[in-house]
């Protein structure tokens, strides 16, 4: 999925017209640095984009497609280069979603379905996947703590799939700081 997201998104826009045994490593060159400066890729992104393309020509080469790499001699920018600013939300507006997933019908029922899912991710920081990939016995009710050591994703191939984290560093233990629900 994400091969295939990469190649619409990012190579075939810029490359689409070009024979794939006439690219040169100079027109490569261009691609990675204008991702990169003029449309302000990350790091990661310009990565994935010239890991996909090395792929393809080291297959070309076997399959006696092409005589040559042109992605050999690529110079990747540097990771360090720029640095992604993040920004939370502040109080206010932490307060003000809040209240937005709290709202409920004229019949009393909750507006957004995944109301608990929402606060959970907002006072815990999980990511989506490891969010999605919660069960019953990944709460520790009696010590009050949350354990997560899976993650869930979607593949158009495999569909829904839950597995470990990526390391152990990944796996986490979120202590409940009260016994208040979050709806109070």
């Amino acid at each position: 999925d994400r091969l295939e997201s990469t190649a619409v998104n990012h190579i075939f826009p810029h490359m689409g017209g070009l024979k794939f045994d006439k690219v040169t490593r100079n027109q490569i060159q261009a691609l990675i640095n204008e991702l990169y400066k003029k449309q302000k890729l990350s790091h990661s992104s310009v990565k994935k984009v010239y890991h996909a393309l090395n792929a393809c020509y080291k297959h070309a080469i076997v399959s006696d497609i092409v005589a040559k790499n042109p992605c050999i001699g690529i110079v990747l920018p540097s990771a360090k280069e720029r640095t992604r600013e993040i920004s939370a939300l502040s109080e206010d507006d932490v307060e003000k979603l809040k209240q937005e997933l709290r709202k409920t019908t004229s019949r009393g029922e909750a507006l957004y379905r995944y109301e608990h899912a929402y606060l959970l991710i907002l006072h815990t920081g999980l990511r989506m996947g490891e969010a999605l990939s919660l069960s019953w016995n990944d709460i520790d009710f009696t010590n009050k703590a949350l354990s997560v050591n899976h993650n869930t994703l979607y593949y158009k191939k495999f569909g829904i799939v839950t597995k470990g984290t990526k390391t152990q560093k990944s796996n986490k233990l979120i202590w409940f700081v009260s016994g208040k629900s979050p709806r109070r």
